[in-house]
């Protein structure tokens, strides 16, 4: 398998180089950083041809090492800031508020995301889902970066977090998505760190808005070390559980917004 530090960004966008205008959205994406300075140079030049993307917005969450320095030389037309505090949440809620597209995608800074992936995200996001959400956990996904200990952790917090919410989600803490910009300000996230995936999910779920997982494929981080704390990042996602849960329970919104589902709701 090849990562993206042993692909070339030409090679992997001779496929779909022509992408058809009416394939665009008008997306602003965000690639939240925190010493990466070693992966942008194998991320960065292949997000200027995903279709669709008309701005990047890189959040860098005070970074020790050069990472700054990297993203200005590698993409000088991008917009570089500096966010107020610490965490993917917080670079996510701060990103999209500054956002001028329609649309926000999110993409990890490490190289365990494919760019590439996108192209279906938007083709996804112009049928009328409000939310395009990667999965590791379908046909035609899997990861190349996660332990089994983390997997058992995700995937049994997942279960009890789909019992609570009456949902049906495969895999709420991946972190690659694409949505709505309007939506995403209206969900009023206040998860700081990795639980945020976790806010985002259930909160869209109560709204009722139309959500929908695709497959991903997750590649090992290029070099560095992982920002996630595991017993840590764990209680958050315990604590976002269960606020989601007695939200549903508490809030006027609660089970009266059904999910919608645009392809069965479009003409045949």
């Amino acid at each position: 398998m090849q990562t993206l530090a042993e692909t070339s960004a030409d090679s992997l966008w001779e496929d779909i180089s022509d992408v058809p205008k009416t394939h665009r959205i008008d997306i602003s994406l965000i690639v939240p950083v925190r010493n990466e300075a070693g992966n942008l140079p194998a991320v960065l030049p292949l997000i200027q041809k995903i279709p669709g993307v008309s701005e990047i917005i890189i959040v860098d969450g005070h970074s020790q090492d050069e990472s700054i320095r990297v993203a200005r030389s590698l993409l000088p037309q991008a917009r570089i800031i500096v966010q107020k505090g610490l965490g993917k949440g917080e670079a996510i809620t701060f990103g999209a508020k500054i956002a001028k597209g329609n649309y926000v995608g999110v993409l990890d800074s490490d190289g365990s995301n494919d760019p590439r992936e996108l192209y279906s995200y938007v083709d996804l996001a112009r049928k009328g889902f409000d939310l395009v959400k990667g999965t590791r956990y379908m046909e035609g996904g899997r990861s190349y970066d996660e332990t089994f200990f983390r997997k058992l952790l995700i995937i049994g917090a997942q279960k009890v977090a789909n019992t609570l919410w009456g949902s049906c989600f495969r895999d709420i803490s991946y972190g690659m998505f694409l949505m709505k910009r309007e939506s995403l300000l209206e969900l009023e996230l206040q998860s700081r760190r990795h639980d945020v995936e976790w806010e985002l999910m259930g909160e869209a779920h109560r709204r009722g808005l139309a959500i929908v997982e695709i497959p991903s494929v997750e590649r090992k981080r290029i070099s560095g070390r992982s920002n996630v704390k595991i017993v840590y990042d764990g209680f958050l996602i315990a604590k976002v559980v269960f606020k989601m849960f007695f939200r549903q329970i508490m809030s006027p919104h609660s089970r009266i917004l059904r999910p919608r589902n645009p392809l069965a709701d479009s003409p045949a």
